[in-house]
This record gives structure tokens, C-alpha cells and sequence, in this order.
């Protein structure tokens, strides 16, 4: 795994997305994260998924642009549903398909914020 400090990742991407640990138990089941940020003294800070366009920073201390909780929390109660009703094929499709379907979801969001501002 690819440790990084959190300025790096922030100054390359304008598209990355800070979630807190509880939010997105289900919708990650299977993802792997590609890096994750250690703090001053080793702790562990957050781990880094891409996510179609986007990059979600998840953990105790994520970076990036904050997410409307009620669109986590849906988006999370679907993943779980699939999880625990479809079989491990079925599952795998449903999950790649619904992590795509809520970073086109993130992204319009982000837009629709930015007109507004």
C-alpha cells in the first residue's frame, strides 16, 4: 500500500471527497484502497478509494470536499441490501454499478454546490 501525506493528494485532485469511518460500511465491501495517510506519530489517519472520477478519502481524519450525509446513508443502505439479499455474482455487478452510479451522483452534486456559491 502507497503511503501519502494528505497536502499531496489535495493539490493533485480537485475532486477528492472526505467521509467520516461509519459512513460507507457497505457500499466498500469489496474495495481495496490504493493508498492511506499516517499522522505526525505512525497513527492511521484515513485510507484513499478511486471511485470512477472521484477519489473518497474515508476515515478518522478524510480531506477533501464533505458529502451530504443523506446521500451516503442511501446510497450505503442499498450497497447493504445487495449485500446481504444477492448472491456473490450478482453482488459484485450490483455493488460496481451502484459505487458508479453515486460518483456520477457526487460529482453533479459538487457542480450544482458550485453554481450556487
Amino acid at each position: 500500500m502507497l503511503f501519502v501525506v494528505h497536502r499531496n493528494i489535495m493539490k493533485k485532485r480537485d475532486n477528492v471527497y472526505g467521509v467520516r469511518r461509519k459512513f460507507l460500511k457497505w457500499l466498500l465491501t469489496d474495495e481495496v484502497p490504493f493508498a492511506c495517510s499516517l499522522g505526525r506519530y505512525d497513527e492511521w489517519l484515513c485510507d484513499y478509494y478511486h471511485i470512477g472520477d472521484i477519489i473518497l478519502s474515508i476515515g478518522l481524519a478524510p480531506v477533501g470536499k464533505t458529502i451530504d450525509p443523506i446521500v451516503l446513508w442511501s446510497f450505503d443502505a442499498v450497497a447493504g441490501e445487495a449485500v446481504r439479499n444477492l448472491q456473490i455474482e450478482e453482488m459484485d455487478k450490483a455493488l460496481k454499478d451502484l459505487r458508479q452510479e453515486f460518483a456520477e451522483k457526487i460529482v453533479t452534486l459538487d457542480k450544482h454546490r458550485k453554481r450556487r456559491i
